[in-house]
């Protein structure tokens, strides 16, 4: 989130981590986009079942691997933005640079870091010039520690999160690059290759958020007794009843490919925004509430260690709500420029707030 908010590596971790994201992963696989990737070969050879799965791993690996290291003197991601091109069609390139400037945000602004890991990829299917290849794997996000008395450098990891991707090749001239890819559930599987050892998805139905006492959330909770930490523990746990929502919204749009546009056809991606909407006001008006002294479900003045993270993620839950009006329900799903300028400043909001939200797990 991102997203991406919303963008994602088969038992191996990076070895020598200095360098551009395109030279760790041609370190890893031992072979540059060029070169193996275009060897001659029919489906029929192991070899050519070799290279189609190395393109498809290292795809994920370019992908979804960025951090502050890789920014240069303007905020931008050049290197990460070429390796990634190395690898992908000429019509899916002009996709991936529409959303490039999503990920320099997220990592310029606020000091966003992804780490893939893949588990396991198998082949779904192959023949002379097309393939489909299925990635598992997870993804870490990491951010700078927020304590007053963190050193330069320190970071935080959030938790991990699995995914499933579905990567499509094609074969240009002699070289298979990725055309597309997008995200899976499980019973969407029909790999040819043995993906049982990878771990499964999280659910994807969020649990009922217990009673927090929002405005028309029913049940209301009694205030706490007035100590500092028994008000920062409130709050933790507001924001933690209705962050299963936000997250569960995210999760949605990234299976959609989020921010790029989806297939209109897939189910759930042209609500999936509203949900994400949703999600975030109802995250909005409890801390409102909260914060309210003439509410009913006022908790208290935030203490000084959590006042600024309050604020912060009252305003970027609200701007997410507000980036979600602005996309609209047409442009969802639509592929034109606008469309995409929108869902581009929805997945910036979205990767604003999962940073904060990140943040509060040093409460819990």
């Amino acid at each position: 989130m991102v997203a991406v908010a919303c963008l994602a590596v088969l038992g191996v971790r990076w070895g020598d981590t200095s360098g551009s994201v395109g030279s760790r992963a041609g370190q890893l696989f031992g072979a540059s986009a060029e070169g193996d990737a275009g060897a001659d070969g029919d489906a029929d050879d192991p070899r050519t079942r070799d290279l189609v799965l190395n393109q498809a791993q290292q795809f994920v690996l370019r992908l979804f691997n960025y951090g502050p290291e890789d920014l240069d003197a303007q905020n931008k991601l050049p290197a990460y933005a070429a390796g990634v091109r190395e690898l992908i069609t000429p019509a899916f390139a002009t996709e991936f640079d529409e959303q490039v400037a999503l990920a320099e945000a997220t990592v310029s602004q606020a000091g966003v870091g992804r780490q893939a890991e893949v588990y396991v990829a198998a082949l779904e299917s192959l023949d002379d010039n097309a393939a489909s290849a299925l990635v598992t794997g997870s993804l870490t996000q990491s951010y700078p520690d927020p304590a007053a008395d963190a050193a330069d450098g320190d970071r935080v990891a959030a938790g991990e999160r699995q995914f499933r991707l579905r990567v499509q090749l094609v074969r240009i001239d002699g070289t298979w690059l990725v055309d597309a890819f997008e995200g899976v559930s499980g019973e969407d599987e029909t790999a040819t290759g043995d993906p049982t050892d990878a771990p499964t998805d999280p659910p994807t139905d969020p649990p009922t958020d217990p009673p927090t006492g929002s405005p028309g959330g029913g049940a209301t909770s009694e205030p706490p007794a007035a100590g500092t930490d028994a008000i920062t523990s409130r709050f933790a746990e507001i924001v933690a009843n209705r962050e299963v929502s936000v997250r569960a919204a995210i999760d949605d749009l990234d299976a959609c490919s989020f921010p790029l546009a989806p297939d209109p056809a897939r189910a759930g991606c042209a609500d999936a925004p509203a949900a994400l909407g949703t999600a975030a006001g109802s995250l909005a008006n409890s801390l409102r509430g909260a914060t309210n002294p003439d509410s009913r479900v006022y908790v208290g003045e935030p203490p000084g260690d959590v006042t600024s993270l309050v604020q912060r993620t009252l305003s970027q839950a609200v701007a997410v709500g507000d980036a979600v009006t602005a996309l609209g329900a047409d442009c969802a799903t639509a592929d034109t420029a606008p469309c995409a300028t929108a869902r581009t400043d929805l997945g910036t909001a979205m990767g604003e707030l999962v940073v904060t939200l990140d943040a509060w797990e040093a409460y819990r």
